[in-house]
C-alpha cells in the first residue's frame, strides 16, 4: 500500500521521467529491476542502462528470473 502521494504516473520514456523525479526528489540511489539475463547490460538500448548511465545518483539494478 504506497500512499497516493508517493506515487506518480507519467507519459513517455520511462528512463527520462526517472532520472527527473530522481533529481526532483533528491533522492540517494534509484532501485530498479532488469530482464537482461548476462553478466553485462545492454549498453544501447535497456531502460535500465540507460538509468545507470545518466543518473546523479547511485543505481542499483536487480537482474530477474524468467
Amino acid at each position: 500500500n504506497i500512499p497516493l502521494e508517493q506515487q506518480f504516473i507519467e507519459k513517455g520514456t520511462p528512463s527520462y521521467h526517472i532520472i527527473e523525479l530522481a533529481k526532483k526528489l533528491n533522492v540517494d540511489a534509484i532501485l530498479i529491476g532488469s530482464h537482461n539475463h548476462t553478466v553485462l547490460p545492454d549498453l544501447l538500448n535497456s531502460t535500465a542502462s540507460k538509468i545507470v548511465h545518466q543518473a546523479h545518483c547511485d543505481v542499483f539494478t536487480l537482474r530477474t528470473k524468467l
